[in-house]
């Protein structure tokens, strides 16, 4: 574990942030099927944008996704455009689950439960 004033990362410490660089990989890629899921295509400039992500991260997401079978990629002039394909679809929606996306819900997306306990009753 590194400590104050000390430039070394111990084991422990790069296991949390592989996982936590991981983590918000899976979120990222099950927002960008989310948001083609509101619309029918849109550019990777676009999402780049939207994400506030640089624009080769989304491309090598928009890539992972093609791969994948989740998404379609477009080539038109020197634009790409995606979009979702059925299995995007059921991904974005929770219905399938896809090993490398976040399923909708869960990580930083999963609300609090309410307190039902009712006080003075």
């Amino acid at each position: 574990m590194a400590t104050a004033g000390s430039d070394k990362i111990g084991l422990g410490d790069t296991s949390r942030l592989a996982g936590l660089a991981r983590g918000i990989t899976q979120q990222r890629r099950l927002t960008i099927l989310r948001l083609l899921g509101r619309g029918e295509c849109a550019s990777d400039v676009l999402l780049a944008v939207v994400l506030e992500a640089p624009h080769d991260l989304v491309r090598t997401d928009l890539a992972w996704l093609a791969e994948n079978g989740l998404v379609r990629i477009q080539q038109i002039g020197g634009l790409r455009f995606s979009s979702l394909t059925q299995r995007g679809l059921e991904t974005a929606a929770g219905v399938v689950k896809t090993p490398g996306v976040d399923r909708p819900g869960s990580g930083a997306q999963k609300k609090r439960p309410r307190n039902r306990k009712r006080r003075g009753r």
